[in-house]
């Protein structure tokens, strides 16, 4: 590749990228800074016939322990965030909590939610991250991406959110770049929210262990918590291998140390069976399975 502000590098280990901490060796791995660029690292994989996926913060997805071969494209490069005419223009890396505080300082109101939320713009787009009553469909105005070879824009009506869906889990999409509201509020009330938030979030030790965040969606027709669920079967605690179904929240595995990703699956589908055999329930995966499985 020709051009020198791209950062392309060979063999790297996904297992520092994502909040897991598990992942194989990935063939290339891509930092492009631009659209442009995008389109670049995306050419020079499809001419090599190589397969690929796109990393963000790595926080809701699980990358397969086996050697991937071929590209990963990450998007924590395009990570500016510009306030213009009461709209927020947001790159698909930038991390949540650095657009909760970008907000805050320019008294805008709204974006609490995603203080301290694990996972960058672009990840949670794709999923209609929400929390604390706060979620993505409530701020966007509209996203800007990437589909077959061309650069598109989809307003909040084209993307269809629903619970933790959007048209991005369907589609071969990238997104690059997010169009948000700007409604202002009052400056010490938007502080007083995140701070809550961080202390609700940091009181589940939810950050105290390498983990994907909930492993299953809810499902909301029960009433009942997948979490809760899990805690009633008597699984938490149970492992296999480094993985554990979290002692403290029934809807987490976590990395105990050396955990595969084999591991993680194996007890994701211990779960789904306890819960099908015992509830008649069929849990959704919400965790994103990449590379090699």
């Amino acid at each position: 590749m020709n051009n020198k502000s791209m950062e392309v590098l060979e063999n790297i280990p996904l297992a520092q990228f994502t909040t897991f901490k598990i992942g194989g060796t990935a063939k290339y791995f891509f930092k492009p800074s631009s659209t442009k660029e995008f389109y670049e690292a995306i050419l020079f994989l499809k001419n090599k016939s190589l397969p690929y996926f796109i990393l963000g913060c790595g926080s809701n997805v699980l990358i397969g322990s086996k050697d991937f071969n071929g590209g990963v494209i990450s998007t924590l490069n395009l990570n500016e965030i510009k306030l213009n005419d009461n709209q927020i223009t947001c790159g698909a890396g930038v991390i949540n909590t650095d657009l909760s505080d970008f907000a805050y300082e320019k008294s805008i109101k709204d974006f609490e939610f995603l203080y301290y939320m694990p996972g960058s713009i672009g990840g949670s787009t794709v999923m209609n991250a929400r929390a604390f009553n706060g979620s993505m469909s409530d701020v966007i105005i509209s996203v800007s991406g990437i589909e077959d070879g061309e650069t598109k824009e989809w307003s909040l009506e084209d993307i269809h959110f629903g619970y933790k869906k959007s048209i991005f889990q369907e589609r071969d999409i990238i997104i690059t770049e997010v169009l948000f509201k700007a409604d202002k509020g009052i400056k010490e009330e938007i502080k007083d929210k995140m701070e809550s938030n961080k202390t609700k979030r940091l009181s589940t030790k939810q950050y105290d262990f390498p983990s994907a965040g909930c492993v299953f969606k809810n499902v909301y027709s029960t009433g009942i918590p997948t979490g809760k669920l899990v805690d009633d079967l008597g699984l938490k605690g149970q492992s296999i291998g480094d993985a554990e179904i979290y002692t403290l929240h029934g809807n987490f595995i976590i990395n105990k140390g050396n955990a595969t990703s084999d591991d993680v699956i194996q007890l994701i589908n211990k779960i789904k069976q306890e819960v099908k055999t015992h509830n008649n329930i069929d849990l959704e995966c919400e965790i994103k399975l990449l590379g090699n499985i």
